[in-house]
């Protein structure tokens, strides 16, 4: 009971030392409720990086020498929620638990297209929110609306027409895409930039996609304002199209598109999708401050 009223009124670091300081105390509880206390420890533990888990290890070991390992999923599960927004705590909750309800039960045959779209949500959800947004915040007003008329003056309505050529259809399409990324500074609009067009956009700030010499002014300006929002390592991985490749069309066809377009997708694709976006969603928070 002690444990419990710590863990939820005084934070994790304080439940930590007062878990650690009598660890040996643990013997005399009843081994479930042992194994409870020693297993939120552990995790609590790895997620905050305590700074006696070395030592950790070595006493959980003495009370259940495989907890640690059955723990391995738990650690990582938890490691990613501690890493996520807000919204994206929430949707990678409800993404577990959908996931994991299907699991336990007899799930055989049934579509699990939706369980696979839930876990990519939290890409779509975490990018937007932890990098789009903030892009679009540091720009001013009118910076935002004198691009916002370039972007106007750029588009033309003969896109479908054979005599374009690639440049100019590349130069469409991606002011097509920055389109509602700057045009989101109005009022009320709120609506979210897809991952085709994400992709889209960050692989242009690599040149890796072909446009007009006179779009560069407008990219090149969006690009400086995106690499402060970025690491090190996040830099790198826009100059090597790593962040746009994260979801190129393949991977969003395997994994997203099908509940989108009525194709069946099988549960056993839908865990191989949660693996897929938890590798993401670490590498995403190692790129962005």
């Amino acid at each position: 009971m002690l444990f419990e009223i710590q863990y939820r009124i005084s934070g994790v670091d304080a439940f930590l030392d007062t878990m650690y300081r009598n660890i040996n105390a643990i013997r005399y509880f009843p081994v479930d409720y042992r194994k409870k206390w020693l297993s939120r420890f552990y995790v609590d533990a790895q997620v905050s990086k305590y700074n006696k888990l070395d030592q950790l290890v070595g006493l959980i070991s003495e009370y259940d020498d495989k907890l640690v390992d059955e723990l391995a999923n738990d650690v990582e599960r938890a490691t990613i929620h501690n890493i996520l927004s807000e919204n994206g705590k929430k949707l990678f909750i409800s993404a577990n638990y959908q996931l994991d309800l299907a699991l336990a039960s007899d799930y055989g045959w049934k579509d699990a297209g939706m369980l696979s779209l839930a876990f990519f949500r939290i890409i779509e959800n975490e990018l937007n929110t932890r990098l789009i947004s903030p892009l679009l915040d540091s720009l001013k007003d009118r910076e935002k609306s004198y691009y916002y008329k370039e972007l106007n003056k750029r588009s033309f309505n003969n896109k479908q027409s054979t005599k374009v050529n690639s440049e100019k259809l590349g130069s469409y399409y991606l002011f097509e895409t920055l389109k509602p990324i700057l045009k989101r500074y109005r009022k009320n609009d709120d609506r979210w930039v897809m991952l085709g067009p994400m992709e889209f956009f960050f692989n242009s700030m690599s040149n890796r996609v072909s446009t007009h010499e006179c779009n560069k002014p407008v990219l090149n300006y969006l690009k400086s304002k995106l690499i402060m929002l970025l690491t090190d390592r996040g830099i790198e991985a826009i100059e090597n199209d790593e962040l746009g490749n994260l979801f190129t069309y393949n991977i969003r066809d395997k994994y997203r598109n099908p509940p989108a377009h009525a194709q069946y997708l099988h549960i056993n694709t839908a865990v191989e999708c949660r693996k897929y976006v938890y590798d993401c969603l670490l590498k995403i928070n190692s790129w962005i401050k």
